[in-house]
């Protein structure tokens, strides 16, 4: 059972913690490794990832830094990867300390409480730079469709084709809820999901290069 199924398990009936369920597995197998850190790494590990997300240092600094020196590079990189993800990840939540704690079970207590505590912080300034500089879109929590076969057109002309009438639930980080409704025939239906996938593929290239 890897990590995050772990992780599930425990959270599992934890409304607040469950909303850390999101991360990727290559996070909850990259922050196991800070086990692997002494406090002291992990302290400066922390803080300058902190420093880059909140624009204070660049990624040199991190790898650059004399207490690190000592990692395995690759490690290095995979841990700082997974770090900033959880990090970004929790600011966007607005995520409290104990859901930090409950979603870092598996961590040494000591070393989360050097975590939670710079995270609390850098907290008030992080999320001033994400709310200025991400886009919230809504989250689409739910569809539903239906497939009719369309006989003639508003002005009357014969058509003879199917559509589709697709019905998107989302919702914003605030928590309302909202409904898109839209019609699509078999070719608009077969691009949009073209372009989905172009798009995922795109997020995952982006994702190879951090890790």
């Amino acid at each position: 059972m890897c990590i995050r199924d772990r992780y599930q398990r425990r959270v599992r009936g934890r409304t607040s913690a469950l909303r850390m369920d999101k991360l990727a597995d290559e996070i909850f197998t990259g922050l196991q490794l800070l086990d692997k850190f002494d406090a002291s790494q992990v302290t400066t590990l922390v803080e300058q990832s902190l420093k880059v997300i909140s624009k204070e240092a660049s990624e040199d600094t991190v790898f650059a830094s004399p207490a690190l020196q000592k990692v395995d590079a690759i490690q290095l990189k995979q841990v700082y990867s997974s770090l900033v993800g959880l990090l970004l990840h929790a600011y966007k939540l607005n995520a409290d300390v104990m859901e930090l704690e409950s979603t870092l079970e598996f961590i040494d207590k000591e070393k989360v409480k050097l975590l939670t505590k710079r995270y609390t912080e850098y907290a008030p300034k992080i999320r001033n730079i994400l709310s200025t500089t991400t886009f919230n879109f809504p989250h689409i929590v739910d569809t539903k469709w239906r497939l009719d076969y369309l006989v003639k057109s508003d002005t009357l002309e014969r058509v003879n084709a199917p559509i589709y009438f697709i019905k998107l639930k989302t919702i914003t980080n605030e928590g309302k809820v909202n409904f898109v409704e839209f019609t699509c025939t078999m070719e608009q239906l077969e691009d949009l999901l073209v372009k989905i996938e172009d798009a995922e593929a795109s997020l995952e290239r982006v994702r190879e290069k951090l890790l």
